[in-house]
């Protein structure tokens, strides 16, 4: 008997990389939610020097593009492999970067928020978590042109 696995046709591929997208976008929102029910009082202003707001400007502001670009430079790879699943791996790769570069800034700005209690920082959430729902593939259609797969 032949023990190899059969490759995983592309719609599981998809959907894995959905899924994942899933977990991090409800798993940073129910923190979210949580921290906002467990704080006891909330602060709508902010004050610039707070060291905590400086971080997260600076995390947001240098992530988001850094795992943009990764991404970019990952899928391009992925198109010039040869084979699906060598395709699939690099974009996977480069996928679960760019929705961590995203999930660290916002996870960490929820926390700001319950520490601080000021609210302002569930704006600042919202800026990556918002690219991290844009990250989701689209469609199969759509993820298979970026890999540059033919049926």
């Amino acid at each position: 008997m032949d023990n190899q696995i059969a490759p995983a046709p592309i719609e599981a591929h998809y959907r894995a990389l959905s899924i994942i997208n899933l977990a991090m976008v409800a798993g940073a929102t129910m923190f979210a939610g949580i921290t906002w029910v467990l704080a006891p009082r909330h602060i709508y202003t902010l004050n610039v020097s707070d060291p905590f707001a400086i971080v997260a400007i600076v995390l947001i502001v240098t992530l988001v593009p850094i795992g943009h670009v990764v991404f970019q430079r990952r899928i391009a790879e992925a198109r010039a492999a040869s084979g699906l699943e060598a395709k699939v791996a690099i974009y996977r790769q480069g996928f679960i970067f760019r929705c961590a570069t995203l999930d660290g800034p916002a996870l960490f700005t929820i926390i700001c928020a319950f520490l601080t209690n000021v609210a302002v920082y569930y704006a600042f959430m919202l800026i990556p978590l918002i690219l991290l729902i844009a990250a989701r593939p689209s469609s199969l259609a759509v993820f298979k042109q970026r890999l540059d797969i033919t049926d």
